[in-house]
């Protein structure tokens, strides 16, 4: 069996795959790109990114097909709804999966990467030295078995990653460290989208729908909807899965239809996509292990726990492990010491965000009381509606001083609440789920 070699072998084309390997081919660096799918392939995925993704990574502006200005969420009553318009920049910007993958890699191969896709990896081995790692590599299109020897092998192959799952130092996934979501394009012209959504082509989130903890969403696309819904795997010790979530989506896009936000007879629920996405809190998170490091899905801490967001967060996360890799490159090291300047970079920068994300993730949107709370304190109250509207456009910066500033209009509002000075308080009966 043929033995290829390479600095870094990175398995998965994903946003942090190919953000890696592009970080790292443009600075000399030879790459091994692969990934298990043909390229450009379907991706279960909204594919909607916030306002600091597209500043940030600028190189995903040639496949962002229109913007969004306007966001409005609404509570599980359905009663009313919260509505937030950017005034300074756009809220969001809507693309395809499929397509920015297929952009990414594209990047990283005109870089200088090895890339190449309907490739699987079958197996690893570390070797004894520490300097070394073998991956078994079989190519679908010509239905050849070779073997990749790399000094550092970059697992980016999402929730299913064969890095996770055959390297012996990270752990397996715990049920109630998983997300499911489920997500359906529906074709529409773009004057009929205009027609419904307005100029602004307004997305929507629905929180806590029909008692399911999560969201639901409408994303406007240019010419098309992308709806969706996602929850835990788990819940309070409870399985939810794909069998009640499929329930809930089909009462979901009724609702859609008879509220005006789909026209009848548009969407065939039989085309619905699913998909697991990891989402651990930090604490228990492990990215890096001997000669081996973890981005995007397959690390399971790089997911917005509030919002199911992982585009920005995987590309931040493969852009850290390239800046590591250079590093042990540089140093000729690649055990567990070196490689935990990782987590020291993504820390430094995604600590307090991600952490916020999974306390009110935890905190509001497992709690159908607490979502509906939220959208009417937002309405009554200017101060905590411009938190909102900066933490949904992505426009914000999570440090000590907006926590601290947070935490003091959350007790504010507590105060004036219990006085009565916030509007009809939801009562506890009328909330469980």
């Amino acid at each position: 069996m043929k033995t290829e070699k390479f600095d870094v072998s990175i398995v998965g084309a994903g946003p942090a795959g190919s953000i890696a390997a592009e970080r790292l081919a443009r600075d000399g660096v030879q790459v091994f790109l692969c990934d298990r799918q043909e390229f450009p392939r379907y991706k279960c995925c909204a594919a909607g990114v916030l306002w600091h993704d597209i500043e940030d990574f600028p190189e995903i502006k040639p496949v962002i097909e229109n913007y969004n200005h306007v966001f409005i969420a609404h509570p599980p009553s359905l009663s009313r709804e919260f509505k937030v318009e950017s005034q300074d920049h756009y809220i969001m910007g809507q693309t395809y999966r499929s397509t920015l993958d297929d952009h990414l890699a594209k990047l990283a191969k005109k870089s200088g990467a090895d890339f190449r896709d309907n490739t699987r990896v079958d197996d690893l081995e570390l070797l004894t030295d520490k300097k070394r790692i073998h991956l078994k590599v079989h190519d679908k299109k010509n239905n050849e078995d070779f073997i990749v020897e790399s000094k550092l092998v970059i697992g980016a192959g999402g929730v299913k990653s064969i890095v996770r799952k055959k390297h012996p130092e990270f752990p397996n996934w715990e049920k109630d460290e998983i997300l499911i979501a489920c997500e359906l394009d529906v074709p529409l012209s773009e004057q009929k989208i205009i027609d419904i959504y307005g100029k602004e082509r307004a997305v929507h989130a629905f929180l806590y729908f029909e008692n399911l903890p999560g969201y639901a969403w409408i994303f406007t696309k240019k010419k098309s909807l992308s709806l969706g819904m996602g929850t835990m795997l788990e819940y309070k010790g409870k399985t939810l899965g794909g069998k009640l979530l499929k329930e809930k989506f089909e009462i979901y896009c009724n609702y859609l239809v008879e509220n005006g936000y789909l026209p009848k007879g548009q969407h065939d629920l039989e085309k619905t996509q699913y998909a697991l996405i990891p989402s651990t809190s930090l604490k228990s998170s492990k990215t890096h292990g001997n000669n081996a490091l973890l981005a995007g899905d397959a690390a399971g801490a790089f997911t917005s726990a509030l919002s199911g967001e992982g585009i920005y967060y995987s590309m931040l996360s493969g852009k850290f492990a390239a800046m590591t890799a250079k590093q042990a490159l540089k140093e000729n090291k690649f055990d567990d010491k070196m490689l935990s300047l990782y987590p020291k970079l993504w820390l430094k920068r995604l600590k307090s965000e991600l952490n916020y994300q999974y306390f009110a993730k935890t905190y509001m949107l497992e709690s159908k009381r607490r979502c509906e709370k939220a959208i009417r304190w937002g309405l009554m109250d200017n101060k905590i509606r411009d938190f909102m509207s900066t933490f949904f456009t992505g426009a914000y910066n999570i440090d000590r001083s907006f926590l601290a500033r947070l935490i003091f209009h959350y007790l504010r509002l507590k105060t004036k609440d219990a006085l009565g000075l916030m509007g009809k308080k939801e009562k506890k009966k009328d909330f469980e789920s």
